[in-house]
């Protein structure tokens, strides 16, 4: 299994790295901006963490989206029928495509969080959403992306890859929701606390499995 992990991983590995390469720009602009908070009329910690906000979005949720390339290239080359001619159990196969997914979003937070620490040290901003808001963004991404490589085995990447962007753009707005509806409430930070941390773990939890035992009857359908 760990030579498919590291086949999907090697497919971006470029990619990947161009994104980080690219996220050093606004991440060091993030980092030591300044603002003019009486002209501007604004709070410069809110506008930083903005920008902060805005640069672990696309970091984490638009670059992990790279490995969906891994599965286009697995069915145009025809990878996905041969590997399941090796020793390899249909598990293993399956695993193998969620690890890689998750070490990619792994890498990314770990780098997003980095420079939120950074920003941290520079500017006066508050330590937990600045460290949670990464962690909870790439937690959100491992939920939609589980279930798009189902859909590829099923219906190709054309179709999984449209549902892809039209659950990324329901996820924005259930987010903005949550957070519109949280700062209604009187009890703000509990009930985000409870959204994030519990709410988002346990649906990446129930998305992986669903996603992985979906995964498992397409090959055994696919090998009858």
């Amino acid at each position: 299994m760990k030579g498919l992990i590291l086949k999907d991983i090697y497919c971006v590995k470029f990619q990947i790295t161009l994104a980080m390469l690219i996220m050093l720009v606004p991440y060091t602009l993030s980092c030591f901006a300044l603002y003019d908070s009486e002209s501007m009329g604004i709070q410069p910690q809110f506008i930083i963490m903005g920008l902060f906000c805005i640069a672990n979005y696309l970091c984490i949720s638009l670059f992990s989206s790279f490995v969906l390339n891994t599965m286009d290239a697995d069915l145009k080359s025809g990878w996905s029928r041969i590997v399941q001619t090796f020793p390899v159990s249909r598990s293993a196969i399956i695993m193998a495509k969620f690890t890689a997914t998750c070490i990619i979003i792994g890498i990314l937070t770990a780098y997003s969080l980095t420079f939120n620490i950074i920003g941290l040290i520079l500017t006066p901003l508050p330590a937990e959403p600045m460290i949670t808001i990464p962690l909870c963004m790439g937690i959100l991404q491992a939920c939609l992306l589980f279930p798009v490589f189902p859909l590829a085995m099923k219906f190709g990447t054309k179709v999984s890859n449209v549902l892809y962007i039209a659950a990324e753009i329901i996820m924005m707005i259930a987010v903005v929701v949550v957070l519109t509806t949280a700062l209604d409430c009187k009890n703000t930070e509990s009930m985000l606390r409870l959204v994030f941390y519990a709410g988002a773990p346990v649906l990446a939890a129930i998305s992986g499995t669903v996603s992985v035992l979906c995964g498992k009857r397409i090959l055994r359908a696919a090998a009858e």
